[in-house]
């Protein structure tokens, strides 16, 4: 229960930008800051996060989330 708190406040901070996807989040940061040898792996355990969720709750996160499809693309 405890490492499901962990990942599901690691996994919110990611998705959330704006009400847009974390693949946008992920990009922006990267273009702001730069990348260095720990983006790409934790770029890879938060979609990690991402699949373990989805397969608790049987659908995208975006499912779920109010107004994020409709705001990726603005």
């Amino acid at each position: 229960m405890y490492v499901e708190g962990i990942y599901l406040i690691s996994g919110v901070s990611s998705v959330f930008y704006e009400n847009g996807v974390m693949e946008k989040r992920m990009i922006d940061v990267a273009l702001r800051h730069g990348l260095n040898d720990y983006i790409v792996p934790k770029w890879k355990a938060t979609f990690e996060i991402k699949k373990y969720f989805e397969a608790k709750i049987g659908k995208s996160i975006y499912d779920i989330l109010p107004g994020v499809a409709e705001n990726t693309f603005k």
